[in-house]
């Protein structure tokens, strides 16, 4: 096949920026900020997508992209279907991964931690700010499941669209947001020849953080 062939000599190499461990924040969540702030000035699309990994419980991984829809130091928030594939997994095994890669600016943030469901209150307050459309699409998706023989899940949408479009809708039970507590980050700069930049920040207490640097 001629991808094969191809595959082998696609690379570019990386120039743009270095870490200095001078200048890194000691707080990564401050860091992490810095970094998300410059990358929302460049305006490319989808600037909040991550890689949200977690494990079945065959303890095989699976990762997916979600949006990242609210952070803080306590953490970062996605939402999503609680009984689709993620949100079962988390249920059993709420240790998770994040990776921001923005290749506009040859930089990635890895981040691991803990998954915790968000209060009712603030899951119902996000699902009122979604477009009507949004908020329907949560209702009627079964997420994850398989689609029945001879469902149309547009036409089953256009109709729950007209048959609800008189109803104050509220948020399913089923439907809300997790809070990813992090315990580790990983900030990695693309360098010149592969030489790449790692500085891995490791919990040590309450609000105490350790920086270590690691070979490219």
């Amino acid at each position: 096949m001629k991808s094969n062939e191809k595959i082998p000599n696609i690379r570019r190499d990386y120039r743009k920026h270095r870490i200095i461990r001078s200048e890194l924040n000691s707080d990564p969540y401050m860091q992490f900020c810095k970094w998300l702030d410059e990358i929302l000035s460049l305006q490319i699309p989808d600037p909040t997508a991550f890689i949200l990994s977690t494990v079945t419980k065959e303890g095989k991984p699976a990762s997916r992209v979600v949006l990242l829809k609210g952070h803080s130091p306590e953490g970062f928030v996605f939402f999503t279907n609680y009984t689709s594939s993620k949100g079962q997994q988390i249920e059993l095994n709420p240790d998770v991964s994040m990776l921001f890669f923005w290749p506009e600016a040859e930089r990635q943030i890895r981040i691991e931690g803990r998954a915790i469901k968000i209060s009712k209150k603030d899951s119902d307050e996000y699902f009122q700010s979604r477009p009507r459309e949004s908020k329907i699409a949560a209702i009627i998706s079964k997420q994850s499941r398989p689609v029945e023989p001879d469902t149309d899940m547009q036409e089953l949408f256009s109709y729950a669209m007209e048959s609800m479009c008189h109803d104050d809708l509220v948020r399913p039970e089923f439907w809300g947001g997790f809070q990813i507590i992090p315990e580790k980050y990983e900030f990695w700069q693309g360098r010149a020849g592969r030489m790449h930049d790692r500085f891995v920040y490791n919990k040590t207490g309450l609000q105490a953080w350790e920086i270590i640097q690691l070979q490219p």
